[in-house]
């Protein structure tokens, strides 16, 4: 993270404690101290850098270069946050309309914002690197590519586009929400590391109408199921062919996941748009031992 503090005339203390400050969170750090003009060195110090504190002294305000150097700042959309004590003269017209200017009446003020929102900048940080790695593997930053890198289990860059911000709860082009892609190709880990971000664990798909529990039920992937039940996965959803989730269990034959979701609500007598149950497909297709577990629920 690159910090330009801008010293026209400011107190040498309050330079010494920007500085200190930005160390302690392993900055880079150029300062401006002139008496003179604002020359090429500083053009080039601006285009390097991120974000700008201004501890300028209005007092200079005579100095025709100081009110260029300050909208060319703000010109180049870098937040600039400026100490100007109350009752200082200003500096003419300029336009300070934009989000990225934020003013202080003290050093200590100032010091006490910055602290509070580093979180925040160290996350833009993580997220501007993150985009330019994927840039530079040549990996485009949208929903559909996160899908792929999903079903092929490339944790490493999977991790980059979390890292990089992607909305948890996007979809591909085809409408299928990410914690879905994960649930079908059988990523665990992608789907906790989903939800601890956020994730609709109740998000529906746009093609067969499953949420990632069905699509666990349909993939017959038992660890899964047991995951997204425990941490409260609605069981009551009806899939786009009519399939309650447990009808969709007793096709794969799997007694476990049939018994998990009986255990955590699914109901055994909901009916398909055939009319049928998963007490019902159990008696039809002889699967014996499913039709116990569905009875007790009757009691």
């Amino acid at each position: 993270m690159k910090w330009l503090i801008v010293a026209y005339g400011g107190k040498k203390e309050d330079v010494e404690s920007m500085k200190h400050f930005l160390v302690s969170y392993d900055t880079s750090i150029t300062v401006f101290e002139t008496d003179s003009c604002f020359d090429d060195s500083f053009l080039s110090a601006v285009a390097d850098c991120e974000y700008c504190i201004w501890l300028g002294d209005t007092e200079g305000a005579e100095v025709k270069e100081l009110p260029f150097a300050f909208g060319y700042i703000l010109g180049k959309d870098i937040p600039v946050f400026s100490v100007r004590k109350e009752g200082a003269r200003e500096w003419g017209k300029l336009p300070l309309t934009t989000s990225e200017y934020h003013e202080y009446t003290s050093c200590s003020a100032l010091l006490e914002i910055l602290e509070s929102r580093f979180p925040e900048f160290l996350q833009r940080e993580k997220q501007k690197h993150a985009r330019h790695a994927l840039l530079d593997a040549g990996i485009p930053f949208n929903p559909d590519s996160f899908a792929f890198h999903i079903a092929s289990d490339d944790e490493k860059e999977c991790q980059l586009f979390i890292d990089a911000g992607i909305d948890v709860n996007s979809r591909d082009a085809a409408g299928t929400p990410m914690i879905c892609i994960a649930a079908r190709h059988n990523r665990r880990e992608m789907i906790e590391k989903l939800l601890a971000l956020g994730a609709d664990i109740n998000a529906v798909s746009k093609d067969r109408g499953y949420s990632a529990v069905m699509d666990a039920v349909w993939k017959s992937n038992t660890e899964i199921v047991e995951f997204l039940v425990e941490r409260g996965a609605n069981l009551s959803y009806i899939s786009r062919d009519g399939q309650p989730v447990l009808v969709l269990a007793v096709g794969t034959g799997n007694e476990k996941v049939c018994r998990i979701l009986t255990e955590y609500g699914a109901d055994p007598f909901m009916c398909d748009a055939m009319g049928m149950s998963a007490l019902s497909y159990a008696k039809l297709f002889k699967k014996e031992s499913l039709v116990p577990i569905f009875e007790a629920r009757r009691k």
